[in-house]
C-alpha cells in the first residue's frame, strides 16, 4: 500500500482552466434524511427558497451562488435541523470510462491525460472501482435548481452510477451530535468488487487555486495496526494516523485503493470548499 505527493506537475494554465471549469457545473449533495413529509412546498418555499435565496438544497454552482466555504452552516440557520439531519459532501460526477469522460468534459479528460502520462506512464485507464454518488436524483424535484436533477441536466441514463471520476467538495460542518455516529465523511477505503489481476488507485487532484494551512481540509491516512477499533460496517482494523496531507493547490495525491483514509472538513474562516478531482484508476 502506497501514499504519494506529487506538487504543481501540472501547468499554471491547466489549472486556472480546470478551477474556472468546475464553479460553473453543479455540484450535488445528499440531505440524509430528508423525507417527502419534512420537504413539502410550501416549507421549502418560505424558510428557504425566499428567507436564504438558496433555489435547491440538492445543488450548488459556485459561479450562480457565490462561494461558500460554510453552505451547510446557512442551512443549518434555515430550520431544516431541527431532526441533526445532515448533507453528503458536494459533488460532481464527471463520468465512468475514459471514452465517456473524453466525450462530456474534455478539460477535465486533457487533466486526467497529463496526470496519466506523468505518474502512469499513459498505462493507466478510468475502468477504476467506481463510486456511487448521493443526491443526483429525488423524488421531489424542487430539491434542484430549475426542478431538474443531475441526470435530466446532464444527459445521462438515471441508472449510470460507479463513477469513475468526479469532483468532491468538502465545506465547513457546523453540526454537532451526529445522530449517524460519525459515518458522514466517515474513514473508509475506496476498496469494492474488483479484479485482483490489476493494480487500482484513487489520484486526487486538488483544484484550489488558493489555500492556507490553516484553512484545514486535510487527508488523513491510517494505519491497519490492532488499537482494537474496527471499522463500524466492514470490520477491519482502524490504525493510528500515518500521514496528513494538506490541501496544498495543484497537488496529486496517488494511494492504493485499499488506504484507509477520510477528508477532514475546512475550518470555518475558509473562503471557499476544498476542491479535488477524483480519479479512479485501473493499472
Amino acid at each position: 500500500m502506497t501514499v504519494e505527493i506529487y506538487d504543481d506537475l501540472i501547468e499554471s494554465d491547466l489549472q486556472q482552466e480546470v478551477y474556472d471549469y468546475i464553479q460553473t457545473r453543479s455540484w450535488y449533495s445528499r440531505w440524509i434524511g430528508a423525507t417527502d413529509q419534512l420537504l413539502n412546498d410550501d416549507y421549502m418555499d418560505k424558510e428557504y427558497h425566499i428567507k436564504y435565496n438558496i433555489k435547491g438544497i440538492n445543488e450548488y454552482i459556485p459561479s450562480r451562488d457565490g462561494k461558500f466555504g460554510h453552505r451547510h452552516s446557512i442551512v443549518s440557520t434555515s430550520g431544516f435541523t431541527d431532526s441533526k439531519d445532515r448533507f453528503s459532501m458536494y459533488r460532481h460526477p464527471f463520468g465512468i470510462s475514459d471514452e465517456q469522460i473524453r466525450g462530456r468534459s474534455p478539460l477535465i479528460y486533457k487533466l486526467w491525460t497529463d496526470i496519466n502520462s506523468k505518474l502512469f506512464d499513459s498505462k493507466a485507464t478510468l475502468d477504476g472501482i467506481g463510486e456511487r454518488i448521493g443526491g443526483l436524483l429525488f423524488q421531489r424535484k424542487f430539491v434542484f435548481k430549475d426542478n431538474l436533477d443531475f441526470y435530466r441536466k446532464y444527459t445521462l441514463p438515471l441508472n449510470t452510477q460507479g463513477f469513475t471520476c468526479y469532483l468532491n467538495g468538502r465545506c465547513y460542518n457546523p453540526f454537532s451530535g451526529d445522530k449517524l455516529k460519525g459515518r458522514t465523511g466517515q474513514i473508509h477505503k475506496d476498496t469494492g468488487p474488483h479484479d485482483s489481476d490489476h493494480e487500482y488507485y484513487t489520484v486526487l487532484y486538488v483544484a484550489n487555486l488558493t489555500w492556507l494551512p490553516t484553512w484545514g481540509g486535510e487527508l488523513v491516512y491510517y494505519g491497519e495496526e490492532d488499537t482494537t477499533e474496527k471499522h463500524w460496517k466492514d470490520g477491519y482494523n482502524v490504525g493510528w494516523p500515518k500521514h496528513m496531507i494538506g490541501n496544498r493547490p495543484n497537488r496529486i495525491v496517488k494511494y492504493s485503493h485499499d488506504e484507509t483514509h477520510m477528508s477532514l472538513n475546512p475550518r470555518a474562516d475558509a473562503p471557499e470548499m476544498s476542491q479535488r478531482v477524483a480519479f479512479r484508476v485501473k493499472i
